[in-house]
């Protein structure tokens, strides 16, 4: 049996919601795995349960308890990378926590105060979402850089794991 919400809303609008979500828990994950890779206590530094905002402190307690330490290039970038997180979840809190309304076109619409979140809108806060995930940080490999759009995890913390094995010894 499929789900037929009772609440209407339209199909286009729940998709760009959706895909913006998606693309911030994306995001998310990427900075989980970098605090468990860089962490000397591993997944065990990951918060569970906790806010973004949390998750974010601790990637900047992982960039600073490394070991061995980050050489200075690959710390810059990692905090670089800590940075825009913080300016994403501020997007996303602002999306998550608004209201829904009825447009004047009678569509519904989520609005965060008096400002409604439109499709485009949605999708604006998507893309920036998947910017931060596509962020290429050239000084990790020395020639060229860690692509983290369209690596699986598994290959990702692969890359970095070989890398920052043989920057850490080049402070």
């Amino acid at each position: 049996m499929t789900y037929a919400s009772r609440i209407p809303a339209d199909a286009g609008y729940l998709s760009a919601l959706g895909r913006a979500f998606y693309n911030f828990t994306y995001l998310v994950w990427i900075v989980v795995s970098t605090i468990a890779r860089f962490s000397p206590r591993g997944c065990a530094a990951v918060p569970q349960g906790q806010t973004a905002r949390t998750i974010a402190r601790a990637l900047l307690r992982a960039i600073d308890e490394a070991s061995p330490p980050l050489a200075p290039a690959v710390r810059r970038d990692l905090l670089q990378v800590h940075e825009r997180h913080l300016q994403v979840i501020r997007v996303r809190n602002k999306l998550l926590h608004a209201h829904p309304f009825t447009a004047e076109d009678g569509s519904q619409r989520l609005s965060a105060g008096c400002r409604p979140w439109s499709t485009e809108a949605v999708d604006d806060a998507a893309q920036h979402f998947e910017r931060l995930r596509e962020l290429k940080t050239g000084s990790m490999t020395g020639s060229g850089c860690i692509e983290m759009s369209g690596a699986s995890f598994c290959t990702w913390r692969q890359r970095m794991g070989t890398l920052v094995s043989g920057l850490t010894k080049t402070r």
